[in-house]
């Protein structure tokens, strides 16, 4: 018990130390801060605005301004004269089109050396499992189309188990192809997924697209319109940016990205790019 007790002064303590640095670092009174996608995640700290589209699945509550990038619209007047702009796995949800505009927009609303940020599904690591036939750790633990089948098989007794590079869960057999695909095309047609050994990596993003049941695609799900860090970055250069380079996990010149609440990792899928006006 003294040790929890201990943990958890350490963690305040923590809490207030970064308060007191990024006030420090800002006038919180007059700088704005934009949590775009935001879910139902966030800060620990109150200055945060967050938005996310209308119907994206989550509680309305809390959310400050609703924008769906897939409108390609320029963001509401509200959103101006930022200091930072965060999103935290946004893009792979969305198209190659809405990214590009989310981030025209984005170095419009920053105000001069205001920062972007953003945390993106690491497709070219995914793909790098399932060529090895690896599955990670996140499936289907992490995949929300999964959790009812493991809880039910948990429930009943039956083994969720990894066997030989495949995941049983209650008698069903998945394999690396699976996992790949729950993480990057979940509404993929998987008559066809005996085909994605014949593919080339350049090719296989338009084949998961070509092969995507749209209708049954959720806000949730990830798109499958390939991006990659290089591409963002190339955008930022195209949108005005004046610096544009590559963060791991709580790196970033801005402070206000330093707590682990708003800007968690995400079991290895991910890869981060940030910007300055």
């Amino acid at each position: 018990m003294l040790s929890k007790i201990k943990g958890f002064r350490f963690r305040q303590r923590k809490k207030e130390w970064l308060s007191e640095i990024i006030k420090d670092h800002y006038d919180l009174n007059n700088e704005k801060f934009f949590s775009f996608g935001a879910g139902n995640q966030r800060s620990k700290f109150d200055y945060w605005k967050y938005v996310d589209m209308p119907t994206s699945g989550y509680q309305d509550e809390g959310i400050d301004y609703f924008y769906d990038l897939e409108d390609l619209k320029e963001f509401p007047d509200e959103i101006n004269d930022a200091t930072v702009i965060f999103s935290s796995f946004l893009l792979e949800h969305v198209s190659i089109e809405a990214t590009r505009n989310f981030i025209q927009q984005s170095c419009s609303a920053l105000k001069s050396g205001g920062i972007w940020h953003a945390k993106v599904h690491d497709y070219d690591y995914s793909l790098r499992l399932m060529r090895n036939g690896v599955i990670p750790i996140k499936f289907p633990f992490g995949i929300r189309e999964y959790r009812s089948k493991v809880k039910e098989a948990m429930n009943n007794r039956s083994n969720v188990a990894i066997r030989a590079g495949q995941v049983i869960i209650g008698g069903e057999v998945y394999d690396a192809h699976d996992a790949f695909l729950a993480h990057n095309a979940a509404c993929f047609d998987r008559s066809k997924k005996s085909d994605l050994d014949g593919i080339g990596d350049e090719e296989i993003w338009q084949f998961l697209n070509n092969n995507i049941e749209v209708d049954k695609r959720k806000p949730h799900q990830h798109n499958a319109d390939y991006v990659s860090a290089d591409i963002i970055k190339k955008m930022c250069l195209e949108a005005g940016f004046s610096e544009v380079y590559s963060v791991a996990p709580y790196q970033s010149i801005s402070p206000a990205l330093w707590e682990d609440v708003l800007n968690p990792i995400h079991d290895g899928f991910y890869f981060g790019v940030e910007a300055i006006k």
